[in-house]
């Protein structure tokens, strides 16, 4: 699907005050980074079916995970932290950090040591949420897309430190020791991974707020079959930002010049210039109702005439676009 600005705005996907917009509705994301990924979703259709089913499947994973996701361990500050820690200066860690050493920098440089044992503590979190999340794709059914931010996840972490950093225990005091040396990898040896997890962990709280919205609205996933022609069959649709919606069926199919909908809601033409010519016709035999409206678009360079026919045939309504 191709959409515009103007397309996403008159769908109300986007809209100037946020709350009445479907992306408010969708949005249940955790982080600054996964809100600007589901923007970019939402803003970007998808372009082919095996892309679709793929995202959905990966939805559907996130759906059966959602009891054991580590939210308590991953946060937007978190992630603020370990961003904020790369672009403060620092005075430099011992080279060799050890007991005594570790010590004296503790107290010769205590503004710095205090925000380095702040980030080493939101960045153990942070691992172990990755840990976490890395264990529960493993345990469920594989898709590409798992696949991939479950190979990466791995990779990352994969580094002897790391290990070290899993292993502290919840709530118990780090040692100057423990913070200077798990600072000083952070700072001198982890930066592009850091960066690379915590945008993993951002695409994947994208698809994880669908995953929310799925469940909070009942919503489903359509069925999507190859086909030469275009043909659409959906029921109970309704659009989330009404309040009290009226849901309603729908199909489409293509024929030649024709589009049926079978009980598809009426709607009215409206058209800002051209010239209009509409009229009601009621057949005889089969009965069938018939409203026809036809108008000319013209300008400096050129003129277009266009006729659109409603047709009202036994339980289908029939819209019939031809050159007039």
């Amino acid at each position: 699907m191709q959409v515009d600005k103007t397309t996403l705005t008159d769908l109300s996907i986007f809209h100037a005050d946020e709350d009445q917009s479907v992306f408010s509705h969708l949005n249940f994301t955790h982080t600054n980074g996964g809100r600007e990924y589901l923007k970019g979703l939402l803003n970007t259709p998808l372009t082919s079916i095996n892309k679709i089913q793929t995202t959905q499947q990966t939805i559907q994973i996130l759906q059966n995970l959602q009891k054991e996701w580590p939210i308590t361990l991953i946060n937007n500050g978190a992630l603020l932290v370990i961003e904020k820690f790369y672009e403060t200066a620092i005075d430099q860690y011992p080279q060799h950090p050890a007991p005594i050493n570790s010590w004296i920098y503790s107290i010769l440089h205590a503004p710095d040591y205090s925000i380095t044992k702040y980030t080493v503590t939101h960045a153990i979190a942070f691992v172990k949420g990755m840990q976490q999340i890395l264990d529960l794709f493993e345990q469920a059914p594989m898709n590409d897309q798992i696949t991939i931010w479950a190979n990466d996840i791995g990779n990352l972490l994969n580094k002897p430190i790391i290990q070290e950093m899993l292993a502290v225990e919840n709530n118990r005091p780090l040692s100057p020791l423990q913070v200077l040396k798990i600072g000083g990898f952070l700072r001198n040896h982890f930066k592009r991974a850091a960066v690379a997890l915590s945008d993993i962990f951002c695409r994947i709280d994208a698809y994880m707020s669908m995953a929310i919205a799925g469940d909070k609205y009942a919503l489903v996933f359509p069925e999507l079959q190859q086909r030469e022609q275009p043909f659409v069959h959906a029921n109970g649709l309704f659009h989330l930002l009404l309040p009290t919606p009226v849901a309603y069926d729908t199909t489409l199919v293509y024929c030649g010049m024709s589009l049926f909908f079978n009980e598809a809601p009426i709607r009215e033409w409206e058209f800002v210039y051209g010239k209009v010519r509409s009229g009601y016709r009621i057949g005889e035999g089969d009965r069938y109702e018939e409203q026809f409206l036809s108008f000319g678009m013209e300008n400096e360079n050129s003129s277009y005439s266009f006729n659109i026919t409603r047709l009202k045939y036994k339980n289908s309504l029939i819209f019939m676009f031809g050159h007039m």
